[in-house]
């Protein structure tokens, strides 16, 4: 397979990532570009060191990729954590949020969903309700 080609497929798939949210998509694109940018480098000390000359077009790639392989790593750290991170006793947020993980320690960090807000809400108004029932003098 000749190796333009090769890229091709590269830059598509990692584009094709791009279109789709979660966790998933930005593993899948950080798994396609770091391995695309250690190729690039790898072709580049072959232009360097073994053929002795430079090519505009394979530099300019290498940019690219290496840029391409640097968002995709800051997408894959802001992606919101899915809900297994709770289990390290932080609220699901971002994946840089999530490591190292908390022992012991309550969490500072604010829901950040809907759906953590409105949890959070009942939560309060149902320990709140349970609190006045207990204060009430039943005659």
């Amino acid at each position: 397979m000749p190796v333009a080609l090769l890229g091709l497929i590269a830059y598509v798939a990692v584009l094709a990532t791009a279109a789709w949210r979660g966790v998933a998509a930005a593993l899948v694109g950080v798994v396609l570009a770091l391995p695309g940018a250690a190729f690039s480098a790898y072709l580049l000390w072959v232009q360097i060191a073994r053929i002795h000359a430079i090519c505009q077009w394979c530099v300019g790639n290498d940019v690219v990729i290496g840029a391409l392989a640097v968002l995709c790593v800051a997408r894959l750290l802001r992606e919101d954590a899915p809900d297994y991170v709770r289990g390290f006793g932080r609220p699901a947020g971002r994946l840089a949020d999530a490591w190292p993980p908390r022992t012991g320690a309550r969490s500072t960090v604010q829901p950040t969903t809907k759906r953590q807000r409105v949890e959070r809400r009942a939560t309060v108004w149902r320990a709140r309700r349970v609190n006045e029932s207990r204060n009430t003098v039943r005659c």
